[in-house]
C-alpha cells in the first residue's frame, strides 16, 4: 500500500470513513455510472532532432 494509504488507515475507522466520503464527493463529477473514475487529462508531446 502506498504511503498515503498507510497514513489514512492508521487514523482509525471513523477518520477513514470521513476521508472516503470526502473523496467520493470530490470524485462524483468524474464517476461513471458503473463506478469507474474517468479523469479528464490533456497531454502534449513534442519531439525534435538536433543535428551537429
Amino acid at each position: 500500500m502506498a504511503t498515503i494509504g498507510r497514513v489514512v488507515t492508521s487514523r482509525g475507522p471513523g477518520t477513514v470513513e470521513r476521508i472516503r466520503r470526502h473523496f467520493l464527493d470530490l470524485a462524483a463529477e468524474f464517476t461513471l455510472p458503473d463506478g469507474q473514475l474517468s479523469l479528464p487529462h490533456t497531454a502534449l508531446l513534442a519531439s525534435r532532432r538536433v543535428d551537429g
